[in-house]
């Protein structure tokens, strides 16, 4: 209605006078001036209400994540709470357990000194009844008479056990000494691995107090680089811009039409592409005269040789607590190192439980252990994945170093003056060809630790070793 009464309007100008038309367009152009004002200052009301949400916005945003960086420092400092009570629970038992061992050490130091002490009188005696049977002797030289004579045996055999005893007590006497000597020596070794870790622990705990005096001065140069930032941005970048506007339900809906008639149709085409559709006929060509036809050639397929699959021995696990090292990847092997050993502590030579106790004094180990008992059992040690300390500082024929890391430590048990058994030279094989189907081992890859040892004293184990026999029972 307002349009048509404006239309009429202007149909009527032409008849009204020059200055009614005059002044109707002043109040036209007038209202159409009112519009446009109050239309921009209701775009810049609009702006102005947008830049506000979007301060709003941006302060609850920075306050959030103020909230969670406060959140992550308290569980910092939680975790570090939490790190120090351990390591100073740690710290109390190593110095208990160091007390403990440095009591031990000290006795076993008095007893040192007691034993040489005893062992130093023993001497001394036994350099009397030295002094005592030379003057028995003089006199046996002098004596004629049978009473002198028989006075002078009765001194003979009361010297005689005299040193017997002497020369029994001074070897007991030995005998507790080279025993106390060796638990001096693993006291002593565990000393100095409580003495380590102990470091280890304190040093932990002084980066922990630098942690936490260094903490609030980092904290404030933080907040001050915010807030210097903050003040730098201008307040137009703080606003975020528009996000889009989400798709109304009917576009879903016939989006999704359209992608599966799409589908549909695509599905209908191959179907009609490789199930309806008849292929061409070929159009067979009868062949001429000339043309000769080759006979067909039968290809005739070799068999594959499938080589038999060696099974495993039968292997005891005893897997040790020490001697290796946790591999964290998998690790390539190609080599395999043969030893020998046995019992050099006391008692049965070929015993086993020994020879374990003395790889756990000195911190190594083999991957199998082969036993010299009746049945001739297989031990396992220490896993294949991980690397075991058996061969040391050595070197490969190829001028490979660090050995240890590519290869698997066989260790059997017999003494320097002995060869292995058949039974040993058997199993020996037995594992050895495993292990070659296992990790594809080349012949020239299985050596002795004599051919790669670079330290000296220089190894020459295995001893006695018959290579010949050994290669021609695994080939």
């Amino acid at each position: 209605m307002p349009e048509e009464v404006e239309e009429k309007k202007d149909s009527n100008l032409s008849a009204a006078p020059k200055e009614e038309k005059l002044e109707f367009l002043k109040r036209k152009e007038i209202k159409t001036m009112q519009k446009d004002i109050a239309r921009l200052r209701e775009k810049e009301a609009q702006k102005e209400r947008e830049r506000i949400t979007a301060l709003k916005t941006t302060e609850e945003i920075r306050e959030r994540e103020e909230r969670l960086e406060k959140l992550r420092r308290d569980e910092e400092v939680r975790k570090r709470g939490t790190e120090r009570l351990r390591l100073e629970k740690e710290l109390k038992e190593l110095l208990e357990e160091k007390g403990r061992v440095e009591i031990k050490r000290n006795e076993l130091v008095k007893n040192n000194s007691q034993l040489e002490e005893i062992l130093r009188i023993i001497l001394a005696k036994e350099a009397e009844i030295e002094k005592k049977e030379k003057i028995i002797e003089e006199k046996e030289k002098v004596s004629r008479l049978p009473e002198e004579k028989h006075e002078t045996e009765k001194e003979r055999w009361s010297t005689e056990e005299e040193r017997r005893k002497i020369e029994s007590e001074r070897w007991l006497q030995e005998e507790k000494l080279k025993k106390n000597k060796v638990q001096f020596k693993e006291a002593d070794l565990k000393y100095q691995q409580i003495l380590k870790k102990e470091e280890e622990v304190k040093s932990s705990l002084r980066r922990l107090e630098e942690i936490k005096k260094i903490e609030p001065e980092k904290l404030r140069e933080e907040e001050e680089i915010k807030e210097k930032e903050v003040k730098k941005v201008p307040p137009e970048v703080l606003i975020p811009k528009p996000l889009p506007k989400k798709p109304s339900p009917f576009k879903k809906v016939l989006v999704r039409g359209v992608i599966v008639v799409v589908l549909l149709l695509i599905f209908s085409f191959f179907y009609w592409f490789f199930g309806v559709k008849k292929p061409p006929e070929e159009e067979t060509i009868p062949p001429t005269e000339e043309e000769i036809v080759p006979p067909e050639e039968k290809i005739i397929e070799k068999p594959e040789i499938v080589k038999p699959e060696i099974s495993a021995p039968p292997i005891t696990e005893r897997i040790l607590g020490w001697g290796y090292q946790i591999s964290s990847s998998p690790r390539l092997i190609d080599t395999i190192i043969l030893h020998s050993s046995y019992n050099d502590l006391d008692g049965d030579l070929h015993d086993t439980e020994k020879v374990i106790e003395e790889y756990k004094m000195y911190e190594v180990a083999p991957h199998y252990l082969i036993a010299r008992d009746g049945t001739i059992t297989i031990y396992r040690l220490v896993l294949d994945k991980n690397i075991a300390y058996h061969a040391g500082a050595s070197k490969m024929p190829d001028g490979r170093t660090s050995v240890n890391n590519f290869s698997i430590g066989i260790e059997l048990i017999y003494t320097e003056t002995e060869s292995p058994t058949e039974a040993q030279y058997q199993i020996l094989a037995q594992l050895v060809k495993y292990l070659q189907q296992e990790y594809n081992i080349p012949l020239q890859n299985i050596l002795g630790h004599k051919d790669v040892d670079i330290a000296p004293p220089f190894k020459s184990d295995p001893w006695n070793f018959d290579w010949e026999k050994f290669y021609t029972s695994i080939k």
